[in-house]
This record gives C-alpha cells, structure tokens and sequence, in this order.
C-alpha cells in the first residue's frame, strides 16, 4: 500500500472506531491556512481534535512519536479557527441520523490521538484511542 493510501485507510478505521466509543464525527480533514486536524468529534460534552496516526510496522517508532510539538500547535491553530467558525454561546451544532441537529453545550476541548496500526495487507491489527494529548487548546494568546 502506498503512504496516502495506508493514511486513509487509518482514518476511514479510527473514524469507525471513535463511532463505537460514542463520539460524533463533525468534520474530516478539517483544513486552514497554517493548520490542519484530521477529525473533530464530540462526546459527552467534549469537543476533541484528533490527530490519525497509521503504521504498518514500528520500523519509523510508533504512531503516537509522529505526533510533536509542532503538529500539536498546527492543531490548536486549526481548532481555534474551528471553534471561532463553528461555537457559538458555547455550543456546537451536532449532526444525528434522519438529518437531526442538535445545539450542544461545550464543556471542554483537547486533542486526542488515534494510534492505527496495520498488517501488511492492510487489514487491522490495533487501535489505541490517547485521550488528551497533554497539550491545553488556549483561547487565549500563547505565552511561551
């Protein structure tokens, strides 16, 4: 499998197993100037940024390593350009079957990694869910 093709695949799977854990998808490949998040979701009252990280193999460290510091900061730009689009008195618009749309309040807002891991033809072999990824989504400017 190539790259982008083994990327997809990870993400069509984290997607799949974030649903079965209760989170509802908002976007896919969310994408601003200077950022980008591959799914944002929200479950029980949290709005979460995750970042699909798919190996098939350890030979280039885990998935989890892949995500640094500077990924996590081009995150936090694109979910704050995502909460500025999309939050409005604290709530999120949240997409159910039979074309529903519900107003929920959010409580909070983290970036969570989903660790992929694949065999050689591409079928699964695990998935990690790694809720919160320690970095804080600042509404305010950064003080480094």
């Amino acid at each position: 499998m190539k790259s982008g093709e083994v990327g997809r695949l990870g993400e069509r799977l984290a997607e799949v197993y974030l649903e079965k854990q209760g989170v509802r998808i908002l976007a896919r490949n969310y994408s601003v100037h200077g950022g980008e998040i591959d799914l944002i979701g929200f479950c029980r009252g949290g709005l979460l940024y995750i970042e699909v990280k798919t190996r098939t193999g350890e030979s280039w460290g885990s998935a989890a390593e892949a995500i640094h510091r500077e990924k996590l900061r081009r995150i936090e730009r694109a979910a704050k350009e995502f909460a500025r689009a999309h939050v409005s008195g604290g709530k999120v618009p949240v997409f159910y079957g039979f074309g529903l749309r519900l107003l929920r309040r959010v409580r909070y807002q983290r970036i969570d990694g989903v660790e992929v891991y694949l065999h050689g033809d591409g079928s699964l072999q695990k998935i990690n869910r790694i809720e919160d990824m320690g970095y804080e989504i600042r509404q305010h400017a950064r003080e480094d």
